[in-house]
């Protein structure tokens, strides 16, 4: 349906937007 559509949508951004997070942490911490 559409409304489980959309909850899967924002359920993927935010996985995104954690693992950009993550990933950005990850390369401060090679950097240091």
């Amino acid at each position: 349906t559409p409304q489980q559509n959309g909850v899967a949508e924002r359920r993927n951004k935010t996985l995104i937007e954690a693992a950009k997070t993550m990933l950005a942490d990850a390369k401060l911490l090679v950097t240091f």
